[in-house]
């Protein structure tokens, strides 16, 4: 019984290893994909921060600050920023697929189901039409919010209220990830209240919970407030994005492809949900794992905006419950039962991982181009024609002021940013952003001005008083302005 039992775990970690490996291949052509700007925002923090700046008060962002922790190790390797990038994706994208498979396994009490839990998110994580081959803050708030569904099971399972702990940490991460990671904290609070236990247990649980939140978010205010940068983490976490917010335009025509693309996976996580209804046995931890699903999905929705990463939450949420297919009684199939949770699984991962290959034997230019059209043609794929240009031309070393949204052009020629803001729109939404930026540079005026073509931002005619700039070369979708 032992010897079959450890032939069983055997072949179950060589399956889990078989998916991790096929998604590394399969991911691996991308690896040289040119960063975009929200990526590339969150590296050249995370590489100011490493030398001293404070994000926030030294360099304006509006996203919490666990992302920019989560950019620090691919920065601080020192190897090519791009592909040190990429690979840490993937990689935190697998340890977010081992994650899960846990959670399905413990949620389903069957081996079987975790593992397709695992296929359905390490393939959908890796859509193409959910730009899932990047890294942006809801790729990084996946793993954390995934960690406090799992501790929240393995609380609702032991009894050991440590676990309850541990989820309200897991939470707290996952909101200085992104914040609307504050909507997955009422499925904590609600199942330790609902539970079986005396009001005192009940209360007990809930404090822990608090515990683990105040454990990671009071020492990240502490930090920011002794650091004199509170006031500027308030302006941008809460001030900027709540301006942000009430610019969502995003009609119906141009969300509908992107919730269409997730159909598939939207019907296979209905059917599982519905056989959860039957399992009365395990309802803890269902409806913990329901509520934490539903705090997701609304994550997902609170912005209604046609960016697709910001519905990569949606997977996780909806994989969950589609897991529990493999727990379906198969009638007249039930003696080839494995190999129809095989086919379940090609079926349901099929669509997302052939997304990816109109990217394969293309150019790294090509594949940023298809995926972002205009935008990845014209100035994701040239930035680094900027650098090289201005550092075959001008000098490396030089000072630039990149009066654009294009912030991969600091990181690629790992120039110093002569401004708080590392890209431009926010100059015209903070009150006196402009008018402190335009001081900075006035006062030392940097040797090269990187602009769109044929774009002169507000403010940029004022600069041409200040010092003789001169356009010299127009690449792409930039201008070159050199004194």
């Amino acid at each position: 019984m032992l010897r079959r039992f450890r032939r069983r775990r055997l072949a179950l970690w060589a399956v889990i290893g078989a998916v991790c490996g096929l998604i590394w291949l399969l991911r691996m052509p991308l690896h040289q994909l040119p960063l975009e700007r929200d990526e590339a925002a969150y590296a050249v923090i995370a590489r100011d921060w490493a030398d001293g700046a404070i994000p926030y008060r030294d360099r304006f962002d509006h996203k919490p600050p666990f992302v920019y922790a989560a950019y620090a190790p691919p920065i601080l390797v020192g190897a090519e920023p791009v592909q040190a990038i990429r690979v840490w994706a993937t990689l935190w994208l697998l340890v977010t697929t081992l994650v899960m498979w846990r959670a399905g396994r413990r949620l389903w009490r069957s081996e079987v189901a975790g593992v397709l839990t695992a296929i359905l998110v390490a393939s959908w994580n890796s859509a193409v039409f959910l730009q899932g081959v990047t890294f942006n803050s809801e790729a990084i708030m996946l793993l954390p919010s995934g960690l406090a569904l799992l501790f929240g099971l393995k609380a609702l399972d032991s009894g050991q209220k440590a676990w309850w702990m541990l989820a309200g940490i897991a939470a707290a991460v996952a909101i200085l990830a992104k914040p609307v990671g504050v909507l997955i904290v009422p499925a904590l609070f609600v199942t330790t209240l609902a539970i079986k236990g005396d009001v005192n247990e009940r209360i007990g649980r809930a404090i822990l919970i608090v515990d683990g939140l105040a454990l990671v978010l009071i020492p990240t205010v502490l930090y920011f407030a002794l650091a004199g940068g509170w006031s500027d983490f308030v302006e941008a976490n809460w001030t900027y994005n709540t301006t942000y917010l009430q610019q969502t335009n995003a009609t119906l025509g141009q969300l509908w492809p992107i919730w269409r693309s997730l159909l598939l996976l939207v019907v296979a996580g209905i059917i599982g949900a519905t056989l959860a209804w039957r399992r009365r046995r395990y309802w803890p931890s269902l409806i913990f794992a329901g509520l934490w699903s539903l705090g997701l999905i609304a994550s997902a929705f609170v912005s209604l905006r046609a960016y697709p990463h910001y519905y990569q939450a949606l997977v996780p949420a909806l994989a969950v419950f589609a897991g529990g297919l493999a727990k379906v009684r198969f009638g007249f199939l039930q003696q080839y039962k494995d190999f129809s949770i095989v086919l379940i699984a090609v079926l349901l991962a099929i669509l997302p991982l052939s997304s990816l290959w109109p990217l394969y034997n293309k150019t790294p230019e090509a594949q940023i181009e298809q995926l972002y059209g205009v935008d990845g043609r014209e100035f994701f794929a040239l930035a680094p024609k900027v650098v090289e240009w201005i550092d075959s031309n001008v000098g490396k070393q030089t000072s630039v002021w990149v009066w654009a949204a294009e912030p991969e052009i600091y990181l690629y020629g790992n120039y110093a940013v002569p401004s708080r803001f590392p890209y431009d729109y926010p100059l015209a939404i903070l009150p006196n952003a402009l008018d402190e930026t335009l001081q900075q540079l006035r006062s030392k005026p940097p040797k090269v001005i990187v602009t769109y073509g044929a774009v002169r931002p507000m403010g940029f005619d004022a600069m041409l008083q200040v010092a003789p700039y001169r356009m010299r070369v127009h690449l792409g979708g930039y201008d070159i302005w050199v004194r």
